[in-house]
């Protein structure tokens, strides 16, 4: 049976959706081939409580609302109204939505897992009758979602979630009262509700280490090395505070910059990145940015980290991972918070071209590394220097001592990204 793109398929949810205002994920997120496909169940205190139930199929999730959630009891039929597809990326969201948004509300990753469907499942979507086994942490066994008997004066499409009578069945167990709290998170709905409001404080960050040199093999993230100041910054709903690496609040040496992330779209946000200022050359430079600081010239911060996301501290997450999120965060911000941009290329080609422009340096990354304070042993940097008019390098086993930057804010910058990406065709 022929498949529908999902880029098709989730018009209905980027119509639905500001995501200038939401944090919900704009993107979709690519199927990957081999893999079991996935199921979610969020818990969702919206205009009413409900859960919404979810299956990955044709590259997005398909999805119902379950107006009392499901029931491990054979004997109860729950109603669940078909929804709009959501991306697969939607599988990991927790926190809120907007108020004033489609679906404003409290959002908790309640179960998840991975589904076996009996049958063609695009066929038993069409017919109205799809049965599965579930592989969940909380829900597990054999259910059937069956379409009922449309009304014509209504434009909802209702099914029934049922469990089959198995050896995961319950009669007495009521298994939305003996899990009430988030499957990731362990958070409850008020507690999510609450964090999201409040403002985290300054934590430890991230050092750098002196080594020999770049590392070899996959799996790791370059980026360039920037000369500023490294910021933290925390983001709540109404105002931002911006601590330095030791830990001492500067918000009011750098008032654009915590305006610009208090106009993000997110609260209860801890943000690592850098502070600098650009020399004539286009390059960051520490005496530049001492200079713009003592004549009030604007500056900029490059954003290479997320710590912590509406309350969900992401730093036992992958480096990938919270990058993809920052990414996500900042991608429709323009002004002085910028997103730094990576490369996979192999680090010593990227450290030679960018010798040849004369910049800083790079910064080299493990992918899948957690985000841990103090000088981490597995996190590279390069840098380059000149003296007396000739290019010399040293290589440094780093941290983020200096922040990544992202290359978009202006020209000079957006021509950095391609020494990042090919060849290094400008002179910066």
């Amino acid at each position: 049976m022929a498949t529908r793109s999902p880029q098709k398929l989730l018009r209905e949810y980027r119509a639905k959706r500001d995501f200038s205002k939401t944090t919900e994920p704009q993107h979709r997120q690519s199927a990957k081939n081999g893999e079991a496909l996935s199921f979610v169940v969020q818990k969702h205190d919206a205009s009413r409580l409900h859960y919404d139930f979810r299956l990955e199929w044709e590259g997005v999730l398909k999805s119902w609302a379950v107006t009392k959630g499901p029931s491990l009891d054979p004997s109860e039929k729950r109603l669940a109204v078909r929804t709009e597809d959501h991306p697969l990326s939607y599988g990991t969201f927790e926190g809120i939505i907007p108020e004033s948004e489609y679906g404003g509300g409290t959002v908790m990753l309640w179960d998840r897992g991975h589904w076996e469907p009996e049958g063609e499942p695009g066929e038993g979507l069409k017919k109205g009758k799809l049965t599965f086994l579930l592989h969940g942490e909380r829900l597990g066994g054999k259910w059937s979602l069956v379409r009922m008997k449309r009304d014509d004066k209504s434009e909802r499409e209702n099914w029934l979630l049922i469990k089959a009578d198995d050896d995961a069945a319950s009669k007495a167990e009521d298994v939305l009262k003996v899990h009430e709290r988030s499957v990731e998170t362990k958070r409850s709905l008020k507690e999510i509700a609450e964090a999201s409001d409040a403002m985290p404080g300054w934590r430890e960050p991230q050092l750098a280490t002196l080594v020999e040199r770049v590392p070899g093999g996959s799996g790791w993230l370059t980026e360039m090395k920037y000369d500023g100041y490294r910021a933290l910054l925390a983001i709540d709903r109404e105002s931002t505070r911006i601590f330095t690496r030791n830990g001492k609040d500067w918000t009011d040496r750098f008032p654009d910059l915590a305006a610009a992330a208090a106009e993000l779209d997110t609260s209860n946000t801890l943000l690592d990145g850098e502070i600098v200022a650009f020399n004539a050359e286009g390059h960051t430079d520490f005496s530049t940015l001492q200079r713009a600081l003592s004549s009030g010239e604007q500056v900029s911060c490059f954003v290479f980290d997320l710590l912590v996301k509406e309350g969900l501290d992401l730093t036992d997450k992958p480096l990938r991972e919270r990058k993809k999120r920052l990414e996500r965060l900042l991608k429709d911000h323009e002004g002085t918070l910028l997103y730094s941009a990576h490369t996979t290329d192999d680090a010593g080609e990227v450290l030679t071209k960018l010798c040849k422009g004369g910049h800083e340096g790079i910064i080299v990354k493990n992918a899948e590394d957690p985000y841990r304070p103090g000088p981490p042993q597995e996190l590279v940097e390069g840098e380059v220097f000149a003296t007396s008019g000739t290019g010399h390098r040293r290589i440094f086993s780093l941290g983020q001592e200096r922040a990544p930057v992202r290359f978009s804010a202006a020209r000079r910058i957006r021509e950095q990204t391609s020494c990042l990406s090919g060849p290094c065709r400008h002179r910066i």
